[in-house]
């Protein structure tokens, strides 16, 4: 006889154990399964571990510059073990941390590897116990993208997993790829002192964001001896040598110690599960409606599954909507445009809402002000005037649809910009502090209704 419960839960990262928290806060009785280490990709492989290492990396760029804040710092190499180690640490910290959750808010976490066999049943595949429940809620994650002709190895054909974890700092390292992963790995190794070099098939780095943004991180990633190749492709690859070596559509060859590959990820389901429910699938990605309901009934999915954001926090969002609405409560995604994108690179980028060019693809008429990291007095003072934030406004009733921005802080500034997207409150009336970074934000709202202090009036 196999237990029964209310939801059952199969995969814990972030998307998974927030489910699980709510959905047992909500009254109701919820098993998560996780076949590898509570957190999934975020906390073990992604978010953390490599927010911990840029965290040394960017202090290792200010130690560079202290001289340009009137400091004499001398500076040897980076000890990469004891970086390691305070990575190993943070992650060590936030895993047990999770488990430590499910449990205090009466969530049971299960570890063994799970498959969906049908509506309200979940069988255990290493103990082979059956568990029963009313709803069945698929949060599986995602894996790093292969390309077929470069396949991972490990070693030398490498994805972002073991980009967080070598054992030494190459000495030269090519990225394939120039999205957010491809971006942020980058600028950590440029850093570290590697010799690191981003290809980018499509015109600009982060292409799904605005040019202006691209364009801008490209400029500023030379400073910190971080080469971008845009509008290239990659035509073969020989890792059979001591060095990797790649044929480029522009006709260079460049070689390199290692090649990390970071040109998006792809859901993981296993086949078994996605037979057994006859899930419809687009692309990769299981199909979803707005409640998180999958094409089999009493079968939701969330998270890089469904493939909406591929961000923890939009992870977290559908979990907390979709705990409410198994518990009864009202509740939907109203739009996927309005969680906020963060890339933590040097200098950071940020976006919340539509694109210029979506706006543009909408038919919208738009206007957009800007405003500039240079002109702040925080920014100034801490010698972070690299940047700008764009504020998008809709023409036809004077609300804001879209924010963007690249500089220092960006991705704290997003969630303000958030909360004023659809607003159009007179920015003059909210008061921000003097001096902060945010004030860059600030200016940029102020301008689009045409009230900024500090910014030249629009001709």
């Amino acid at each position: 006889m196999g237990k029964d419960y209310d939801a059952v839960i199969i995969g814990a990262g972030p998307g998974g154990y927030a489910a699980g928290i709510k959905c047992a806060r909500n009254g109701l009785k919820t098993a998560v399964i996780e076949r590898d280490k509570p957190g999934g990709t975020c906390l073990n492989y992604g978010c953390i571990p490599s927010k911990a290492l840029l965290g040394s990396a960017e202090f290792i760029i200010k130690a560079r510059h202290a001289h340009l804040m009137g400091l004499d710092v001398s500076f040897g190499e980076p000890n990469w073990g004891k970086i390691q180690s305070r990575k190993d640490a943070i992650v060590k910290s936030f895993t047990s941390g999770v488990e430590g959750l499910l449990r205090s808010n009466g969530a049971e976490l299960i570890r063994d590897d799970a498959v969906a066999e049908g509506r309200g049943s979940v069988r255990l595949k290493n103990s082979g116990e059956l568990l029963t429940c009313k709803h069945i809620i698929l949060a599986s994650g995602s894996e790093p993208k292969e390309i077929p002709s470069i396949p991972f190895d490990g070693e030398k054909v490498i994805s972002s997993k073991e980009a967080l974890s070598l054992s030494e700092i190459p000495k030269s390292l090519v990225i394939i790829g120039g999205g957010v992963i491809g971006c942020e790995m980058g600028c950590l190794y440029a850093a570290l002192g590697c010799k690191a070099t981003i290809i980018e098939a499509l015109p600009r780095l982060l292409p799904r964001e605005d040019d202006w943004m691209g364009r801008l991180l490209e400029k500023e990633f030379r400073k910190i001896n971080l080469k971008a190749l845009t509008d290239v492709k990659v035509s073969s690859a020989d890792t059979s040598g001591d060095l990797c070596r790649l044929n480029l559509s522009s006709g260079e060859m460049l070689e390199s110690e290692k090649v990390l590959v970071a040109v998006g990820r792809s859901p993981v389901i296993s086949e078994e599960t996605a037979e057994a429910l006859s899930l419809e699938f687009n692309g990769g990605e299981v199909v979803i409606d707005e409640k998180m309901r999958t094409s089999a009934e009493g079968v939701y999915a969330l998270g890089d599954l469904a493939g909406k954001t591929y961000l923890a926090h939009g992870a977290y969002l559908e979990a907390e909507i979709l705990a409410d609405i198994l518990a009864g409560k009202d509740g939907k995604i109203k739009d996927y445009r309005l969680v906020p994108r963060a890339v933590y690179s040097f200098p950071e980028a940020a976006g919340v809402g539509l694109s210029e060019k979506e706006a543009q693809d909408r038919g919208i008429d738009y206007s957009v002000t800007k405003s500039g990291f240079l002109a702040n007095g925080r920014s100034l003072a801490h010698n972070q005037t690299a940047g700008e934030v764009r504020v998008i406004k809709n023409n036809a009733d004077g609300r804001i649809i879209g924010v963007s921005m690249v500089g220092d802080s960006a991705t704290e500034m997003i969630s303000s910009a958030r909360l004023i997207m659809g607003t159009n409150e007179k920015a003059g009336e909210v008061s921000f502090p003097h001096p902060t970074v945010s004030e860059v934000l600030k200016e940029a709202w102020m301008g689009a209704y045409g009230e900024s202090i500090h910014l030249p009036p629009k001709r």
